[in-house]
């Protein structure tokens, strides 16, 4: 289950005390404050299979939308010749991944550049994707 998301956090604190006259003292106060928990595991794909069956149809990087890790983020797809076939930046939902099937890209063996900055530093990831068709 992944639990990031932005959560705030509210403090009560009070207490009771009896004066010196025998009166009752209550004293009460309240901090809040909102804080951001994000998952940096990302999990980079090996295979797409862009056959419209639901399952691995486009090549998305898990974790990365919901995980708020890398909110400034770019990634590129190039060929075995070195032409890139696809480039996103700052991907903020699903749909914005490569789908090699709306490109009509060819089966075979393609290579990924990542790159994300983010509030635990920055990442750089490189790997081989391929497509089955």
């Amino acid at each position: 289950e992944d639990i990031s998301g932005s959560y705030t956090i509210r403090l009560l604190a009070r207490t009771d005390n009896y004066g010196p006259s025998g009166n009752l003292i209550q004293c009460a106060d309240t901090v809040e404050n909102t804080i951001l928990l994000i998952n940096d595991n990302l999990q980079f794909p090996n295979v797409v299979t862009p056959n419209d069956d639901g399952i691995n149809d486009r090549f998305v990087i898990g974790n990365l939308v919901e995980g708020l890790a890398y909110p400034i983020n770019q990634l590129d797809i190039y060929d075995k010749w070195g032409s890139r076939v696809f480039h996103a930046s700052n991907i903020q939902s699903a749909d914005q991944f490569w789908d090699p099937a709306k490109t009509n890209t060819p089966a075979g063996t393609y290579f990924y550049r990542f790159s994300g900055k983010g509030y635990k530093g920055n990442l750089e990831h490189n790997g081989v994707i391929e497509v089955l068709k």
